[in-house]
């Protein structure tokens, strides 16, 4: 087993980057339940694997879960 470190992205359009995706649509998946974009210290941040593994949840179905 390859044990990888946790990466995290900070910052709204840093998290958009990754997708294509502009700061208001970060804003609003930081708001669906479920989602594990978090804000902090009003910083947005996400840990970048469970990130990819949402969006594509979240792209297909159209819901968070």
């Amino acid at each position: 087993m390859v044990v990888r470190p946790v990466e995290i992205v900070t910052g709204l359009e840093n998290i958009g980057k990754l997708f294509g995706v502009g700061r208001n649509t970060v804003r609003t998946w930081a708001q669906e339940d479920g989602s594990p974009i978090r804000q902090v210290e009003g910083k947005y941040m996400a840990e970048k694997a469970e990130l990819w593994e949402w969006v594509k949840i979240y792209q297909t179905t159209g819901e968070s879960s």
